[in-house]
């Protein structure tokens, strides 16, 4: 979350990411990003019927962790994340789900669940238009003007 907040120094998002993010057996699993440490002694996936943040992986905190990695030059980074999570979501799951189990990738919680988890769809384009649709800065330009070539303000009329 530093990292999406443009919180941390190069050299503090260089370490967080390579020692920690990054790591395998915290929370680099096979379907990134773990909501929780895998060496922490209560982590778990799924839900026993209280928190089910202690391991999961979640669409809004990949979603900022993506944009992160992007905002401090961990480019190819994102784009294996966003790549995995692609997979897990269309190719592991036969609909979308409210998170996954960040070891199997296989779907957790309400079924069809299109809210926020329809962001694992999205990840890979922007990552490819080299777009962030989280940022404040140039929030009138959309992916859409981008790739039909339609004003903004001509896009606003029409609709």
């Amino acid at each position: 979350m530093p990292l999406f907040a443009n919180a941390a120094t190069q050299e503090r998002a260089n370490r967080t990411v390579r020692e920690h993010l990054l790591n395998e057996k915290e929370f680099w699993l096979a379907y990134p990003v773990a909501s929780y440490a895998k060496t922490e002694p209560d982590y778990y996936q799924g839900s026993h019927n209280e928190c089910n943040w202690r391991g999961p992986s979640w669409a809004p905190t990949n979603y900022m962790i993506f944009q992160g990695l992007r905002r401090y030059g961990f480019e190819q980074e994102a784009k294996v994340l966003s790549e995995r999570l692609l997979d897990m979501a269309l190719k592991k799951n036969p609909v979308l789900r409210e998170y996954y189990d960040a070891e199997t990738g296989l779907g957790l919680g309400q079924t069809h669940f299109s809210g926020f988890t329809a962001l694992y769809y999205g990840m890979r384009l922007e990552w490819q238009l080299r777009y962030d649709a989280s940022s404040l800065d140039r929030p009138e330009e959309a992916i859409m003007t981008q790739d039909m070539g339609v004003p903004f303000e001509e896009k606003a009329r029409a609709s």
